[in-house]
């Protein structure tokens, strides 16, 4: 699970020339693997279900019967695109979740802070443990 978590929130974020993609990054790895550890149960189960939407729902958004990851680097886009801002509001709630843990990833990345002239965060002390 934590590839394909990976790779939903890397089609929320993907990289460009001047910063990486979650996938590419140093952070989206242990992010992910964070979640997986210290995250709280409620967490964890609506990122599983926000990634399980987004990999199965490509036939709606783009009428594609293929799940996400499969799809061509512009389905995948189109796709991402069209979930995280459908008008159905229990969807647009559950992919609001990928949209979140691939910004605190991203925003984490000491490249992608570089990048954007800002300094690197501190080592992070542990701080989805302090939310259970």
């Amino acid at each position: 699970m934590g590839w394909l978590t990976l790779q939903a929130l890397d089609a929320v974020i993907p990289g460009n020339e001047k910063v990486p993609g979650l996938a590419a990054s140093q952070r989206g790895p242990i992010v992910v693997a964070e979640l997986r550890r210290e995250a709280p149960f409620e967490m964890r189960l609506v990122l599983s279900l926000a990634v399980w939407v987004w990999l199965l729902s490509p036939i709606f958004t783009v009428w594609v019967p293929l799940p996400a990851v499969l799809l061509s680097k512009r389905l995948k886009s189109l796709h991402t695109d069209r979930i995280t801002s459908t008008s159905f509001y229990l969807i647009r709630q559950v992919s609001l979740v990928l949209k979140q843990v691939a910004g605190i990833a991203w925003g984490q990345d000491p490249e992608v802070r570089a990048a954007y002239q800002m300094a690197p965060y501190p080592e992070d002390p542990g701080s989805w443990k302090g939310m259970s």
